[in-house]
């Protein structure tokens, strides 16, 4: 199963901000809006694990969890304005 988190689409803000997958499964996080990013890290701290920049509207990326665990993840110009999220991995 594939599962979506739309990047800005209602404002600075992850839809939804909270996900449950299991390990290996998909999830793709879509831009809605332009000027957002996507950053593994607890919130506002980078883990050097993934940092896609700044992206347009259209822009999209998959992960697949391998390992059990959350996994925080955040917008780094728009973290301090509370644009963050968690998925949850099961396994």
């Amino acid at each position: 199963p594939t599962n979506t988190i739309e990047v800005g689409q209602n404002g600075l803000v992850f839809t939804p901000a909270s996900l449950t997958v299991t390990v290996g499964t998909m999830v793709t996080f879509h831009w809605a809006a332009s000027g957002h990013s996507l950053v593994i890290g607890n919130p506002c701290t980078p883990s050097g694990q993934l940092d896609t920049g700044i992206q347009s509207a259209g822009f999209q990326i998959t992960l697949t969890p391998s390992s059990a665990g959350d996994i925080n993840f955040f917008c780094s110009p728009h973290c301090g304005s509370g644009m963050r999220g968690v998925i949850h991995v099961t396994p």
